[in-house]
């Protein structure tokens, strides 16, 4: 097989990315940005190493019937920010809802009945947050999303809500044909900026910035002062990558904290606090989970955050305590418990360490985990299964993942998952998981 073959490919299915999924003449599988169940493509295979091919859509030759027009300019330039937006949201949640179950089958080993996936109420400008890179290439500065192939450029997100989508385009004009120089080649990430709904009406902003391009916090600072902000920080970082953990306060203005709310309470927290992208799906995954924990439970809400899960459950009556690394959510999950009048205790405890789970209660009668993207930490798994709770509830935003977690925790049996869409527009899927403990 030649390294740079032009085939026509039928696309048959979507990868956790949202590439279409195809496979060459010889049987190969082929991943192809743009592609969607039902299309057949003209594309290049580009990259013949083992395993999944590569590949680029030179032409859609037969589109798909569930096929629509995608609403957003920059999907035609890669953009890959919502790569199902071109596939009719019916079509979407039919294969999210295929996908889990032979996620589940494939990586678990588990055969389950996987209901419809729980529509969102929004499949567009839902997103209460917008997290963008900046960068430098071709000798100009560059506002979008990183895709395969480098940072792609946009002036609009419509994935966003409609006052996070207007500081997203305010800011990224700026930018549009400004000429930099760059001291480290003609294409480096400098910086990441978000845009977040503070829950008061307006939104906030905080960039960070790479600690070598220091000297564009003015340039910066005038930027963000031009937009209709409630308030901006700009924070110096070593790594962009673990920019959450490692970064310092360089300059700010005016109020920069987010305001959440849950049931009648609200408190204050740093815009750089976790929450749930989509409200509306968020308050329908809380519902579900409460439908499996009984009144007077005692509750362990695990990797909880602020502690949605686990003020719900109080409310309802529930003993609950809640863990997670995350002082500054931990502090705003008791404000907002103090405002409902609620006894609910909150715990620092990295769950990726051995440690934090063997100074965990172990009367507990009911356990919500709601893990990061890659699951279950090992500890986690070894210590369920020796001392957990008889029903473990599991909200997973990772199908694989949910999968590698349900299998390796062998003393319980996966009774049910329910489906959301809580990212629409995207591959991923949003999942409350039942497991009871058997024997």
């Amino acid at each position: 097989m030649d390294r740079n073959l032009r085939t026509t490919v039928e696309i048959t299915d979507i990868s956790n990315e949202g590439h279409g999924i195809g496979r060459t003449d010889e049987g190969r599988v082929v991943a192809i940005p743009g592609g969607l169940p039902g299309d057949s493509v003209l594309c290049e295979v580009f990259d013949l190493t083992k395993g999944m091919l590569k590949g680029k859509m030179i032409k859609l030759a037969i589109p798909s019937p569930a096929r629509c027009a995608h609403p957003c300019a920059h999907n035609i330039d890669g953009c890959p920010a919502s790569p199902l937006g071109a596939y009719s949201y019916g079509a979407a949640l039919i294969w999210k809802q295929k996908n889990l179950a032979e996620t589940l089958r494939r990586v678990g080993g588990i055969e389950i009945d996987v209901p419809v996936v729980v529509a969102s109420p929004a499949e567009w400008g839902y997103r209460e947050r917008v997290d963008l890179g900046i960068g430098i290439s071709d000798g100009q500065i560059r506002v979008g999303y990183q895709s395969d192939d480098g940072l792609v450029p946009i002036l609009d997100c419509w994935l966003a809500e409609i006052a996070v989508r207007s500081a997203v385009q305010s800011f990224a004009e700026q930018f549009k044909g400004i000429a930099v120089k760059s001291r480290r080649g003609e294409s480096v990430n400098i910086a990441r900026v978000l845009f977040r709904a503070n829950g008061r009406g307006r939104v906030v902003a905080v960039l960070f910035l790479d600690i070598e391009f220091e000297n564009r916090i003015d340039a910066f600072g005038k930027a963000l002062n031009t937009l209709d902000l409630a308030g901006w920080e700009i924070r110096s970082v070593d790594s962009l990558k673990h920019r959450a953990n490692r970064s310092q306060l360089a300059r700010s203005m005016g109020e920069t904290t987010v305001t959440i709310r849950h049931l009648n309470g609200s408190a204050e927290a740093s815009a750089l606090s976790f929450s749930q992208v989509n409200h509306q799906v968020a308050a329908l995954v809380d519902a579900e989970v409460m439908s499996y924990i009984n009144p007077s439970a005692k509750v362990l809400d695990l990797y909880g955050g602020w502690g949605m899960f686990g003020i719900t459950a109080a409310r309802n009556g529930a003993r609950v305590l809640v863990v997670d690394s995350n002082e500054e959510s931990l502090k705003t999950g008791g404000e907002l418990a103090k405002s409902l009048g609620l006894d609910v205790r909150f715990e620092t405890g990295d769950l990726d360490q051995a440690v934090s789970w063997e100074n965990l209660p172990r009367e507990a009668e009911i356990i919500v985990l709601d893990p990061p993207r890659k699951g279950l930490s090992s500890p986690a798994r070894e210590w369920l299964n020796q001392h957990g709770a008889k029903r473990l509830i599991v909200v997973s935003c990772h199908p694989a993942a949910l999968a590698r977690d349900a299998k390796s925790l062998s003393n319980y049996r996966l009774k049910s998952v329910k489906p959301f869409d809580m990212f629409p527009q995207t591959p991923d899927l949003e999942t409350v998981a039942v497991l009871e403990r058997v024997g």
